[in-house]
C-alpha cells in the first residue's frame, strides 16, 4: 500500500503548529523565572520596623541661652528590618537642636543627644519628625517640653526644712500622671496640695497623719489646662514648695 503524501496545506498547518510549541514552551520559562524574582524581592522585604520613643527629659535651665542637653531613644526592638531615620526635622525651629541618628538596627534600640537653647522664659515645645517612613510607612513624631529658665528651688533642688523633704518631681514638665516622694521626720500631719499660679488650690493631692520616713506619691493633674503650677508640702509651720510644669 503506498505512502500517503502529505498536503502542503498540513505541512504549513504543524509548521505552525510547531512553532506555537515552543513559543508557549518559552513564555513559560519566563514566568516561573519572574514569579521567582517577584517572591524573592517580597521575601526580602517582608517585616516592619515598629518605632517608638519616649519623649525626653528636658533638663530646665536658670538663664536666657543657657545649654541643656537631653538624650532621645529611639525603639525598634519590635520590629523585623532595620530603619534608617535621616536629620531629623524640627517644628519650631530655634531653640531645639538633634544630632542625626544612624541605623536602629531591628531588635534593638538607638541613643543619640539633643540641645535646648531657651531665647526667653517659659515653656517651650516642638515636636520631631524624621524624613524616612519605616518599610510598612509608619511614621514616628515626639514632642519635646523645655522649660527656659526656673527658679532655683525648682525641679532640681531638694526642698526641705526641719527633717521634712520634698523631693524632685518625675516627669517634670508631665502630660498629667506624674510621681514624688516626700519624708517626714517623724509622725506628722501633713497637707500636700496643687495650686496654680496665682496660689488658689486646684487639687488635693493626699492630706491626713502620716508615719516617719519617705513616702511615695502618684497623682493624675490630666484634667487641668495647661502651665505652671506648684505643689506644696505643709505641716506645722513647715511649707515646702516645688514647681510643677503641666503641657499636653
Amino acid at each position: 500500500m503506498s505512502e500517503r503524501k502529505e498536503t502542503p496545506r498540513a505541512h504549513v498547518l504543524r509548521s505552525m503548529l510547531c512553532v506555537l510549541t515552543f513559543i508557549i514552551a518559552i513564555i513559560f520559562q519566563q514566568n516561573i523565572a519572574i514569579g521567582s524574582s517577584l517572591f524573592e524581592i517580597h521575601a526580602s522585604t517582608s517585616g516592619c520596623a515598629v518605632l517608638t520613643a519616649v519623649p525626653p527629659i528636658i533638663p530646665p535651665t536658670e538663664m536666657i541661652n543657657d545649654t541643656s542637653t537631653f538624650t532621645i531613644v529611639l525603639d525598634n526592638t519590635a520590629g523585623t528590618v532595620d530603619w534608617i531615620p535621616g536629620a531629623p526635622m524640627i517644628s519650631p525651629a530655634g531653640e531645639f537642636s538633634l544630632q542625626t541618628p544612624g541605623i536602629v538596627k531591628a531588635g534593638q534600640t538607638l541613643s543619640f543627644k539633643g540641645k535646648f537653647v531657651p531665647k526667653s522664659i517659659g515653656l517651650r515645645i516642638a515636636e520631631v519628625t524624621f524624613p524616612n517612613a519605616g518599610p510598612c510607612g509608619n511614621d514616628l513624631a515626639i514632642q519635646l517640653l523645655g522649660q527656659g529658665v526656673v527658679i532655683k528651688i525648682g525641679v532640681h533642688q531638694v526642698a526641705h526644712a526641719d527633717g521634712f523633704i520634698l523631693g524632685e518631681i518625675f516627669p517634670n514638665p508631665t502630660t498629667g500622671i506624674t510621681k514624688f516622694n516626700y519624708t517626714t521626720p517623724k509622725e506628722s500631719e501633713i497637707r500636700i496640695t496643687l495650686s496654680d499660679m496665682t496660689g488658689k488650690v486646684v487639687k488635693t493631692i493626699t492630706s491626713g497623719r502620716v508615719s516617719e520616713g519617705e513616702h511615695p506619691v502618684t497623682f493624675d493633674a490630666s484634667d487641668l489646662p495647661s502651665g505652671s503650677y506648684i505643689i506644696s508640702l505643709e505641716s506645722g509651720n513647715v511649707r515646702l514648695t516645688r514647681e510643677l510644669i503641666l503641657a499636653k
